[in-house]
């Protein structure tokens, strides 16, 4: 004998599940969104730092140039006789520290850019000695208004949006398991041969509402919901 069987589910169960696909889309495109803010933050830190660093090196230039003038002067006073040999050493050790300080700006300097690089995804960092970051670290006046910024993070923040779509996926996965709990419908037609005798078999298979009706997953689900909801809050 043979017999062909089709399931059919209960409690549009196919469009469920296509809900909850587009639901876990939604949430890892939030969490895309987040980590691209969270790059382009470091990419902008990165530079304004850079700039930063030129800046400094530019101030402990200044003054190694300035007190070279110092050590100058000292050199011509020695040599007239207003000074000891002594007195000119020191000055001249003194100038050391400025040579330090500038190499070590320089060198602050070239890690960022070598950061930076790394930031845009260029491999080469000896180009960090060529890279330009001119740059004036001007603030420009800004007014800030608590409940304006409060509203403009609850609707923009990346961090909200992952927590609502976690929430939605939740919501969607419930609804998934109570239609799980409905079963499924299973008609099937067949054909039996016993001796001489040729029988046509026809029928459905109809689920009854006891024993497991997916009392688990809907459990897990609401578990997960009220997480979801906790994280809301959180966030």
């Amino acid at each position: 004998g043979i017999s062909v069987a089709q399931p059919i589910e209960l409690g549009d169960r196919k469009s469920l599940r296509m809900e909850v696909a587009e639901r876990t889309v939604s949430v890892s495109e939030a969490r895309l969104t987040e980590v691209l803010r969270r790059q382009l933050f470091d990419l902008k830190r990165t530079y304004y730092e850079s700039v930063l660093a030129g800046v400094l090196l530019g101030i402990e230039q200044e003054n190694r140039d300035n007190f070279e003038g110092l050590v100058k002067f000292n050199t011509v006073r020695f040599e007239e006789g207003y000074i000891a040999e002594g007195d000119l050493l020191k000055v001249r050790l003194e100038r050391t520290k400025f040579d330090f300080a500038v190499a070590n700006a320089q060198l602050t300097l070239r890690k960022a850019k070598i950061r930076l690089l790394e930031l845009i995804g260029d491999p080469d960092f000896e180009r960090a000695t060529k890279v330009d970051v001119s740059n004036t670290l001007r603030v420009p006046p800004v007014e800030l208004n608590l409940s304006q910024l409060r509203e403009t993070a609850l609707v923009n923040r990346p961090e909200i949006k992952i927590a609502e779509a976690e929430l939605a996926l939740a919501q969607s996965t419930i609804k998934l398991e109570r239609s799980r709990a409905k079963g499924e419908l299973t008609p099937y037609v067949g054909y039996k041969r016993v001796g001489v005798d040729n029988t046509v078999l026809a029928g459905v298979t109809v689920p009854l509402p006891i024993g497991n009706r997916n009392q688990s997953g809907i459990a897990r689900a609401e578990a997960e919901q009220k997480v979801s909801e906790t994280s809301l809050q959180l966030v």
